[in-house]
């Protein structure tokens, strides 16, 4: 037959073509198994119906369908009968079987030999029906029953089956009398079983408690050594999975198993410690989340970035692989590194700007003002791309102003410089051949910038020798023209030349001393 639906029973599976279970309003539990003969299987030919039952202690009631050939049974108080018969032709056969015992698997065997069939529709059509009655209990159905390893077999392999039934029922009762204390023979019957056919293992109906007490003995022993090695290290977060994969190993040991473990306390620890560094790297999580979004951080989330890095700091190394969003903490570092960045450009750019702004104006920048513009130049100069960018263009112009500035103080001082030179030059005391000289130095001193002449520091010294040059000229042509009158005199004077002679002598006595000394025919006079 086709496999069944599979439903786990007792240690035990439905397995059928067809299989259907369902409570109607009434409570009832049924379970319909059809075989045809496009399956294969000619149930003309055969003799006998063999399966297990298990079922939990109800009562079956009778349901007959309409044309179809039915089998059917169902425990009285006592004993449990199977009734067949072909209700075509209003036919029913029960068939007595030994009383079934309750809560366990129970081997059944029912000969067909009575079923008559009137046609191949009917073969083909066949279906048999269990269906019984359950109990409700707090909304909850309590009785149940189950079917497994149904078969059709001919009586040539009747005796073979029963006699593997029987191997396995009589397997099933030393397993009943096995406990945990028992190790040997737990593994003897191990053995015994996987020894048996498929048909017998189906008659062991506790097989599950083998299973159990196979767990027990060999998987609980090997679990508990498994747990001590890893409780003697220290256990770190990095041991999460092993933890874990005890726990699930534990888990699937039957309860039993469970039961013999000594170890369980010492994985409870272990889960503990786990579940502390889990908690811390949660909260880490937690910290990290409640930040801002990165595009939304400023430098007033410092405070809790830092906080939230400090944290992550603090966890153990194994731990810190919990925590899941660091990416999201490192983004707002960045963020506030970026931050802080721009304020310290823009920090530096304003010191630079008060710096600049300090200066006096280019129109009264003096050598006494170089240093001061040093050191603003050298803070600009300081300064990163990004931070000069910052600088504001005034200040930029202005320091271009000034450097400009304090370059022509420094060139009008040297021009001013080179004019006092040149009159320091001058003889101490001029005579009129020095007035090529003056007039040079009086020439340097007028090409100068109204700023360079107010560097200039013997200008008196310049404007006395030309004073005195210009005083010594005027002696001379004084003179000169005195000498003029003297010169015109008669070379004979005569009473007619008394005025002429007397006018000279007024001119003379009009000049000063340095002009009458220059009078050379002052004798003619």
């Amino acid at each position: 037959f086709a496999k069944w639906t599979k439903t786990s029973v007792a240690g035990k599976k439905t397995e059928g073509a067809y299989s259907l279970r369902g409570t109607s309003p009434e409570g009832t539990v049924s379970v319909h198994f059809a075989f045809h003969s496009t399956e294969g299987w000619d149930f003309s030919k055969a003799e006998y119906l063999v399966f297990d039952f298990y079922y939990t202690g109800m009562s079956f009631n009778w349901v007959n369908g309409v044309n179809d050939q039915n089998i059917g049974f169902g425990p009285t108080t006592t004993w449990h009968d199977m009734g067949y018969g072909n209700i075509t032709n209003a036919g029913m056969q029960t068939h007595m079987m030994s009383k079934l015992v309750p809560n366990q698997w129970n081997h059944v065997v029912i000969p067909l030999g009575a079923i008559k069939l009137t046609s191949e529709q009917l073969v083909h059509n066949l279906r048999f029906y269990w269906e019984g009655c359950v109990t409700t209990i707090a909304g909850k159905n309590v009785n149940q029953f189950w079917i497994d390893d149904i078969r059709i077999v001919n009586a040539n392999g009747l005796d073979t089956l029963v006699s593997q039934a029987n191997a396995g029922k009589d397997l099933a009762q030393v397993i009943s009398g096995l406990t945990v204390d028992n190790p040997e023979g737990i593994a003897a019957a191990k053995a015994s079983y996987n020894a048996l056919s498929d048909t017998a293992k189906a008659s062991v109906f506790n097989a599950s408690l083998l299973t159990d007490l196979d767990q027990a003995t060999t998987l609980a022993p090997a679990f508990d050594a498994k747990v001590k090695a890893l409780s003697e290290t220290e256990i770190t977060y990095a041991d999460k999975a092993e933890i874990e994969a005890l726990r699930a190993e534990y888990t699937a040991l039957s309860a039993t198993a469970q039961g013999v473990v000594t170890t369980l306390a010492d994985l409870q620890a272990m889960e503990a410690i786990i579940a502390a560094e889990a908690e811390k790297a949660a909260a880490v999580e937690a910290a990290i989340a409640a930040l801002p979004a990165t595009d939304d951080i400023d430098l007033s989330n410092k405070g809790a970035v830092d906080a939230a890095r400090d944290a992550y700091t603090a966890l153990a190394d194994d731990t810190k692989v919990a925590v899941t969003n660091l990416a999201v903490l490192e983004a707002a570092e960045a963020k506030i590194r970026a931050l802080e960045q721009a304020a310290g450009d823009a920090e530096k750019a304003a010191a630079v700007d008060a710096a600049i702004t300090a200066l006096k104006d280019a129109a009264n920048i003096t050598v006494d003002d170089e240093a001061a513009i040093a050191a603003a130049e050298a803070m600009y100069n300081g300064l990163t791309d990004a931070q000069k960018a910052l600088v504001k263009a005034d200040s930029l112009a202005k320091l271009t102003a000034v450097k400009a500035a304090l370059a022509q103080d420094k060139a009008d001082r040297e021009a001013a410089a080179q004019v006092d030179t040149t009159i320091a030059a001058l003889p101490e005391t001029v005579a009129v051949t020095d007035k090529a000289a003056v007039t040079a130095a009086r020439d340097a001193y007028t090409a100068l910038n109204d700023k360079a002449k107010s560097y200039v520091t013997k200008l008196n010294v310049l404007v006395a020798a030309q004073e005195a040059i210009a005083k010594m000229e005027k002696d001379i042509a004084d003179a000169k023209a005195v000498e003029e009158k003297i010169a015109a005199l008669p070379k004979t004077i005569t009473a007619a030349d008394a005025d002429a002679v007397a006018a000279a002598r007024a001119a003379y006595r009009m000049l000063n001393a340095e002009a009458k000394g220059l009078v050379a025919n002052i004798a003619v006079l």
